[in-house]
């Protein structure tokens, strides 16, 4: 699980820079001129922070295996949140784009890659932990055999 929480970790930071790094432009006409802007947005990194969590999680299981049950605990509740805020933030957007509103696609495309990376790693994480629950059930009747 340490490989994949590493994995996950790092494309979520991938995605943050990538938003941060490709700012939005924007026509703003001053007098007759019209000047384009680029802004960037301190909150494109939201995805590569909890990417770093994620990330680091997965590198301290890696090193201390011992402490494996309780950073990727802490590791799928980072991407549980992470996967409800990509939701709610998206599905706003999304509510917008069936009206015919305008909303901020570029963001939207963002929003949506964490959310998708982080239900990934949340489904993947649960399914590895009732496969590690099966398996010391198994064992611990087996011992006492």
């Amino acid at each position: 699980m340490s490989k994949i929480a590493i994995t996950i970790g790092l494309l979520l930071i991938l995605v943050g820079v990538a938003g941060y790094a490709m700012p939005a432009t924007e026509m703003v006409a001053e007098g007759t001129e019209e000047i384009v802007e680029k802004k960037s947005s301190l909150t494109a990194l939201i995805p590569a922070a909890f990417g770093i969590v994620i990330l680091l999680c997965g590198a301290i299981t890696a090193i201390k295996p011992s402490l494996t049950k309780t950073f990727m605990h802490v590791a799928v509740t980072f991407g549980l949140l992470g996967a409800l805020a990509a939701t709610g933030r998206g599905s706003g957007s999304l509510i917008k784009f069936i009206r015919g509103e305008e909303f901020n696609q570029r963001a939207f495309v963002f929003i949506a890659c964490m959310g998708v990376l982080c239900w990934i790693f949340v489904v993947t994480c649960v399914m590895s932990f009732i496969k590690a629950r099966k398996a010391r059930v198994t064992n611990a009747g087996n011992s006492n055999a």
